[in-house]
């Protein structure tokens, strides 16, 4: 396994895509939770400059900054490293070399749980050092307060890669599929949860592919209404509902990646 990993890396460790995505992962992932502090600074309604710092809240406020940019950032990165091999052929020529399909497909997977892997060891990095910093009377019990942050962001990242990957399996182009994964999650799965929820009266909206994923690391400022109540104190899970959330995505992923296995396996490349 270590040797599919370390023919992935050399294939795109040069790339000017590749690298650029990386690095405004790595800029704006604490850069807009410092953004956002900012602004919550000015607010007079919200008690206390640097109050998203502190731990346990700081867990809560990085890991929604880090759903948005796993989703973008991560999720146009594993399209890439796909549809890219389609566009210049490599894809088949690795094949025509003599690699099986079964490991090509196991290289990629490997990638992205290491990128999900990565993204996770940031996030946990970035929280603890932000919140020794902003935190006063810190003690270890209020490090670990933080609902299994650390798992429910690698779960949620590993979600949306695996998604994404499925998609440019699906599609192949990598425009295309780079379009169609973008306005499925910020546009059609709207549209379906309103549809269900409004038209069909549908009561599990949030246990739906896209909204179970984000969930993991909720917007603790939505819905707009609740902004003020809640930033001091931002939503906690209740009863089940985190072991509910955990598993049913982890059944999402396995789901795409099945149904990426079987049309790569199904289908000319």
């Amino acid at each position: 396994m270590w040797k599919l990993l370390v023919l992935e890396w050399s294939k795109f460790n040069r790339s000017p895509v590749i690298r650029l995505l990386i690095i405004f992962f790595l800029i704006l992932f604490p850069g807009v939770i410092y953004i956002a502090n900012q602004i919550a600074g000015s607010i007079a309604l919200l008690q206390g400059k640097d109050m998203m710092y502190q731990f346990p809240r700081i867990w809560t406020y990085l890991g929604s900054t880090g759903n948005w940019m796993v989703f973008f950032f991560l999720g146009v990165l594993a399209i890439y490293t796909v549809a890219n091999e389609v566009t210049y052929k490599t894809m088949r020529q690795s094949i025509i070399n003599g690699m099986t399909r079964q490991s090509y497909f196991l290289s990629k997977v490997l990638t992205i749980v290491s990128l999900s892997l990565m993204a996770t060891l940031y996030y946990a990095i970035t929280a603890i050092l932000l919140g020794i910093i902003g935190t006063e009377n810190l003690d270890f019990a209020m490090i670990m307060n933080n609902e299994l942050a650390v798992l429910r962001f690698f779960v949620m990242s590993l979600s949306y890669l695996s998604f994404a990957f499925f998609i440019a399996i699906l599609l192949k182009r990598s425009g295309i599929a780079v379009f169609s994964y973008l306005t499925f999650v910020l546009i059609v799965s709207l549209l379906i949860r309103a549809v269900l929820e409004h038209v069909l009266g549908f009561p599990y909206n949030e246990y739906l592919p896209i909204q179970a994923t984000s969930n993991l690391m909720p917007n603790p400022l939505w819905p707009p209404g609740e902004a003020f109540t809640n930033f001091q104190n931002p939503k906690q899970f209740q009863g089940g509902e985190l072991g509910i959330l955990l598993a049913l995505v982890s059944g999402y992923i396995m789901m795409w990646l099945g149904l990426a296995y079987y049309m790569f396996m199904k289908r000319d490349l």
